[in-house]
């Protein structure tokens, strides 16, 4: 948890210092909104489980990210963009199912496996989608998914181990937002260096 709380913490001091701010107004997302989500979270940390059909669900792990990414994919206007957000929701389910076997076989891993795993899902995730939004909704469900699909294929008759959004499964999808955002920026200001590029090379050609 203190890992989780750190990241948190780290994050929610960069929002405030403006750092990420041109990320956040290409994703039409206003700071105070960013701010409130991450002191949300904080304080969710504290709170315990509830209980539905067996299953438990967190509020900062599960149900505020749920939130986020229904409002994310209601944005979503181009049909073709479900057929990458599907593709990519996949990708992230079949590697958290190798990753959970291997960590079956080989033993449970620690914080940096499981670190270098998220970042891998946000990369992949991003590559797909090409954007943020449709990055996170796929890493967000994909990661549950694959939760549930391999606890019921451990125990199918005791779903009181299973929770959904536990804090190690949160810190992967922060940092995985995070590995998302840190490379989306980095596409972006190269396409538009190259954009910038070609039209300097046409008007060249122009004149």
């Amino acid at each position: 948890m203190r890992y989780l709380t750190l990241l948190l913490g780290v994050l929610f001091i960069l929002i405030l210092f403006n750092v990420g701010e041109s990320f956040l107004k290409r994703l039409n997302i206003k700071k105070i909104y960013a701010l409130t989500f991450v002191a949300l979270e904080i304080i969710c940390l504290f709170l315990p489980a509830f209980q539905i059909a067996g299953i438990n669900f967190t509020v900062g792990g599960f149900v505020l990210p749920a939130v986020v990414s229904i409002y994310f994919f209601k944005e979503i206007k181009n049909k073709k963009y479900f057929g990458k957000l599907l593709i990519a929701y996949l990708s992230v389910v079949l590697i958290m199912q190798i990753y959970f076997l291997a960590n079956n076989v080989y033993g449970q891993s620690e914080i940096l496996g499981w670190a270098i795993v998220s970042g891998l899902l946000g990369v992949i995730s991003l590559l797909v989608c090409y954007y943020p939004k449709q990055a996170f909704i796929s890493l967000f469900w994909g990661i549950n998914t694959a939760e549930i699909i391999f606890y019921f294929t451990r125990d199918f008759s005791d779903l009181s181990g299973l929770v959904l959004g536990s804090n190690i499964m949160l810190f992967g999808l922060i940092l995985g937002f995070l590995v998302i955002s840190f490379c989306y920026n980095i596409f972006y200001v190269l396409n538009r260096r190259q954009k910038a590029k070609a039209f300097a090379q046409n008007k060249v050609d122009v004149l």
